[in-house]
């Protein structure tokens, strides 16, 4: 091998030379572990770090450090790479362990840029001009993480933040920036990352009474034009009723319009789902609102019911039980809409992490047996996806759904060409996208309201794969107390 030296030190020979006459057959690594992101890094800038190599007996270059460089320089097709020769390969056993030590260390001690550290190379390539996406190409950073560190540029809170607390990530520090004029859910936001659980449920919570409190104050903001007094919701044993439970009680028929001259009319805001019969049935509700319930703010001093006295007692004691009893029901009420809203918030979380779950290359363990059992079962929720051709899956995957059964039979699904050119091991991924869709798509507000065997096997399933469950979902599986009861077909709801 010709050598020719452009840079000598005391003891090594700098040079470039052709990666692929270099000898890589001595190393404590057996698997380079080439990811895609590295070799198109060696593409773009070359070998950055010169590679450290010895020179053997026969006039060969051998690696001492640096194999994933020379291989991954390889594989970019690169012609040269910069090669630090530093002495002669030595064979006896005193040099064999020293080599062994040194590619230990080498190896062993590196450490990757903290998530501070790379917000500050995103920081400051966009300083000079560069788009997320000219970043994202050249760091082979990710560009959902590239989105995550400008928006972590734009608050100064959460550049505090992710400085201060090195166990949050970039993207958990992004969130941190979405609700930074809000402390305490700061504070909450910061106390997940830490303790390791409930951090993306608890982001969708907030986006949720975030747009909760959008949708309030536009229509307190409306009352208050209208000059009506705004409160919170009262508790049944305070002074203000609203209107339905005074005409319950023989104020005669009041209406907000009739009761408007009232010095004691007023409103609270609640929140809600609105939805037309046909998606009530589906359990497919459309849109959040927001809505007034009128009340008077003192019905006996504005002379809608009558002081109480000895002779009103007994329908005075009626009266507080049947607002108890309606309290109750009211409270009832409140419980189911604040469920499904806990559980439409989980439904956005888990949705997406089954998103990003399928792309995997290969099945998670024990994903065959998983299919084969399920199929075996034979659910009425798998039927129920199949028979639908699959149409949730379709989503999962990011394939266009069949709109006829005539493109299914014509073999155009996108669907069956992904199975038709995908490895043996893609394949069993994208199988399991079939059986987890069909499970997905049955689920709903409906789930968490009844003992529903086949949805707490199915949520069990993919916890075990690495989903974080929320307390809603949780409480599907705990009220399934007998786990052998998840072997029945059971779809409830």
């Amino acid at each position: 091998m010709t050598i020719d030296q452009t840079t000598a030190g005391p003891s090594a020979i700098r040079t470039e030379l052709d990666p692929r006459s270099l000898l890589v057959d001595v190393n404590i690594r057996t698997d380079a572990r080439l990811d895609k992101d590295f070799i198109a890094s060696i593409k773009d800038l070359g070998v950055l770090v010169p590679i450290t190599a010895v020179r053997t007996t026969t006039g060969d270059v051998r690696v001492r450090f640096g194999h994933r460089r020379t291989l991954a320089a390889i594989e970019a097709g690169l012609a040269t790479v910069p090669v630090e020769i530093v002495g002669d390969d030595a064979t006896d056993d005193a040099a064999q362990i020293e080599r062994i030590l040194t590619q230990h260390a080498e190896n062993a001690h590196r450490a990757a840029l903290t998530g501070s550290e790379q917000l500050g190379v995103v920081e400051q390539l966009c300083a000079f001009g560069m788009s997320a996406a000219q970043i994202a190409k050249r760091t082979k950073i990710k560009r959902g993480t590239v989105d995550a560190s400008l928006a972590v540029v734009g608050s100064e809170l959460a550049k505090a933040a992710i400085e201060r607390y090195d166990f949050l990530t970039l993207e958990q520090a992004a969130a941190v920036a979405e609700f930074d004029n809000d402390p305490d859910a700061v504070k909450g936001l910061v106390v997940a990352a830490q303790q390791g659980r409930g951090f993306d449920h608890l982001v969708q919570q907030l986006r949720e009474d975030r747009d909760d409190e959008v949708l309030i104050e536009a229509k307190v903001a409306e009352l208050v034009t209208a000059g009506i007094t705004v409160i919170d919701r009262p508790a049944w044993t305070d002074t203000p009723k609203d209107l339905d439970s005074l005409a319950r009680r023989g104020a005669g028929e009041i209406t907000p319009e009739s009761h408007v001259e009232c010095p004691g009319h007023a409103a609270y805001v609640d929140t809600f789902w609105d939805c037309d019969e046909d998606a009530a049935r589906a359990d497919n509700d459309e849109r959040r609102v927001a809505e007034a319930t009128y009340v008077c703010l003192d019905p006996v001093q504005y002379g809608h019911i009558a002081p109480a006295s000895e002779s009103s007692r007994a329908q005075q004691a009626a009266d507080v039980d049947d607002d108890a009893r309606k309290e109750a029901e009211k409270a009832e009420r409140r419980r189911v809409l604040a469920n499904n809203k806990a559980w439409r918030a989980a439904e956005t979380v888990r949705r997406e992490w089954l998103k990003n779950f399928v792309t995997r290359k290969t099945a998670p363990k024990g994903a065959l047996r998983y299919i084969f059992a399920e199929i075996a079962e034979g659910s009425h929720s798998l039927r129920d996806g199949m028979e639908a051709q699959h149409e949730f899956a379709h989503e999962l995957l990011g394939i266009e759904a069949p709109t006829s059964r005539w493109q299914r039979t014509a073999g155009s699904d996108g669907l069956i060409n992904t199975l038709s050119h995908a490895g043996d091991a893609r394949a069993q991924v994208v199988t399991l996208a079939l059986v987890l869709g069909a499970f997905e798509a049955t689920l709903g507000v409906h789930t968490w309201r009844s003992q529903n065997a086949v949805a707490a096997r199915y949520l069990t399933q993919i916890t075990a794969w690495g989903y974080e469950l929320s307390e809603i979902e949780q409480s599907v599986i705990d009220q399934v107390s007998d786990h052998d009861e998840f072997d029945d077909d059971d779809d409830a709801g």
